[in-house]
Parts: C-alpha cells; sequence; structure tokens
C-alpha cells in the first residue's frame, strides 16, 4: 500500500467529515479497531444553552444591525396533535440561531395561527414573521393526505419524509396525486413538492451544533429556562421535556445511524432537524447581514453638481443663445 494511498484515504475523511470515512480510514488503512468517541448529551448540557430571553422573544439587532435572518419552524405530526419548534437563523455559515419556542398543538387550523397569523417580537418591538415551515408527512399513519392538503395551500409550508441515508442531503419529488390504498387517483390541488431528506447527515449537523459551548460562534441557543407562576403553582417548564427529547437518540457507530435505543420521545429532537432542513432550503447560511452605512448612503438625496459649460455646440444651440441674449 503506497503513502499516497494512505494520503488520499485521510484528507477524503478532513474534506467530507463524515465518521463513514474516518472509520474506513482507521479500519483499512491504520489497522486499527474504530471506537465510538461520542458521548450521550446530558440533559444539563442542554439547558445550558439557555440565554436570558423569555419565551416567544426573538433576539434583537446590535448596534442596529439584525441578528436574525429569518425565523424557520420544525412540526413533526402525531396522531393527535403536532410538536412544533420555532427557531430564529443568523447570517452567514456559522448558523448562530435561537430558540423562539416549542410545544404542543392540537389541529392544523393551530398551526395555521402560529405560523402565519402571529408576529414575533423582539425587545425593540422589531416584527419577524415564520418564512418556512417543514413538516413531517409520514409521522402518523392516515395524516400523510391530511399533510399534502395543507402543505398544497400554503406555500411556505414544505412537505417531509426522513430517509436514514440517500446520495444528496435532500432529494425531490413532486407529487401530483393524494396517497389511496385502494389505487384510485386523487389530483392535489396544484400538487406538493416532498422533500425526502437524509436524516443522518442533519441530526449530525444537530449534534455537532449542541456541542458548541454557550457564546461560542454557531451557539445553538435557547430561551430562558425560568419557569412561571400560576395561580400559586409552579408549572412544568416546557424546556425540561425540550431537553430530554434532545438527548433521546445515539449515534450508533457500526450501522452509520441515528438511533433511538431506549424508544424515548424525541419528537423536538426531529422538529429542530426539520429546522435545519428550512434553513437549508432558503439558504440562510449563503445570507450576509445587511449594511446599515450603505443602506443609508443609498436613502440619501444625491447633492446637485454645478453644470460645465460645453464647448463644443451645435449651430441649433448657439442661435439658440443669441436669442436669449
Amino acid at each position: 500500500m503506497s503513502l499516497s494511498e494512505v494520503a488520499y484515504a485521510f484528507l477524503k475523511w478532513k474534506k467530507s467529515g463524515r465518521l463513514k470515512d474516518l472509520k474506513d480510514f482507521m479500519n483499512a488503512y491504520k489497522a486499527e479497531p474504530w471506537k465510538e468517541v461520542r458521548a450521550e448529551r446530558q440533559e444539563d448540557a442542554i439547558l445550558a444553552l439557555c440565554d436570558e430571553r423569555p419565551r416567544g422573544i426573538v433576539p434583537g439587532p446590535i448596534k442596529d444591525v439584525p441578528r436574525v435572518a429569518a425565523l424557520v419552524a420544525g412540526i413533526d405530526t402525531q396522531a393527535a396533535y403536532f410538536r412544533y419548534v420555532i427557531r430564529a437563523f443568523g447570517w452567514g455559515e456559522l448558523e448562530e440561531s435561537w430558540l423562539v419556542q416549542c410545544g404542543t398543538v392540537p389541529t392544523f387550523s393551530a398551526l395555521d395561527e402560529l405560523l402565519w397569523k402571529m408576529a414575533y417580537l423582539d425587545a425593540q418591538k422589531n416584527e419577524y414573521r415564520v418564512r418556512a415551515a417543514v413538516i413531517d408527512a409520514m409521522g402518523a399513519p392516515g395524516r400523510t393526505k391530511q399533510v399534502y392538503a395543507w402543505c398544497a395551500k400554503r406555500p411556505l409550508a414544505m412537505a417531509f419524509q426522513g430517509k436514514q441515508n440517500q446520495a444528496t442531503p435532500i432529494a425531490y419529488s413532486p407529487l401530483e396525486f393524494f396517497p389511496d390504498a385502494r389505487g384510485s387517483k386523487i389530483k392535489i390541488p396544484g400538487g406538493v413538492l416532498l422533500r425526502r431528506v437524509d436524516t443522518t447527515f442533519f441530526k449530525s449537523d444537530l449534534a455537532e451544533k449542541l456541542a458548541t459551548a454557550p457564546g461560542d460562534p454557531g451557539c445553538f441557543w435557547l430561551h430562558s429556562n425560568i419557569a412561571r407562576r400560576r395561580s400559586g403553582a409552579e408549572h412544568e417548564n416546557i424546556l425540561l421535556d425540550y431537553a430530554r427529547e434532545m438527548c433521546a437518540e445515539v449515534f450508533n457507530p457500526e450501522t452509520l445511524t441515528w438511533e433511538n435505543p431506549k424508544q424515548r420521545p424525541n419528537h423536538f429532537w426531529d422538529c429542530e432537524v426539520m429546522c435545519l432542513v428550512a434553513a437549508w432550503e432558503l439558504g440562510l447560511r449563503h445570507r450576509r447581514p445587511p449594511n446599515k452605512e450603505k443602506q443609508a448612503a443609498k436613502a440619501q438625496p444625491k447633492a446637485g453638481l454645478p453644470a460645465m459649460p460645453r464647448l463644443n455646440l451645435t449651430p441649433g444651440e448657439r442661435l439658440a443663445m443669441r436669442n436669449r441674449r
């Protein structure tokens, strides 16, 4: 085996960042057994990502420069309800992001209210609205048709189907007909573009973001973890459920996939994966914050310049000048 072949295998892993390429390098070229070094996430580590914003509040601008490029949502479909996450993403490839709120709603009408009719505010009362929502179309038996019908009427909603592995992070399948076990073809008005998503790719990305220390570039922030009191009784904070569900899945180095070995609830984990898909579809990592100085300069009226004398006058212009005298 040549040194160039070993170097190629190593550089292949360095370029891709995928665990499969690292495992191949360790086994085939270093002749060492593969050892999984990822530790399971802990609830306390998740809750350490909380900042001081109350639930429902968007992070505001710094020195008049907005920190938020867009609000997105991820929705996990269950038989009788929906779990959701609304997350604000910053500008650029670091993808710093902030949990705005998460929770449970019972119906599609409640989703409409939450996603399309509500405006979310920062501390300075600037308004933000959800720009894209990704919803699981396969999350509960019998609800796929409902999800397709809902997405068909809402241009900002994207139907999602998770796949453990595929050639690209997202593949697109235009759908013209509702699913029907009897084989009858009923058209979807306007059609739906189903996103088939490599969940291993996005879950690995999510795990890396959760490992970022609070305050470091690209941090994956949560809102404040202060429990509210109503009528003298303390209600369990929704973030406790959130933190538990964000720790449900672990990476299996043998199959190179994410698994839920204890079959614990993982709805918010799935919602955050779908938020990453929404940010990917909007291309937020390629956007740059607006330059306030340039915008102000464009808004200023241009000062009038003094007219320069024309030396080469046409005969008609000379005649007009003589008549004015």
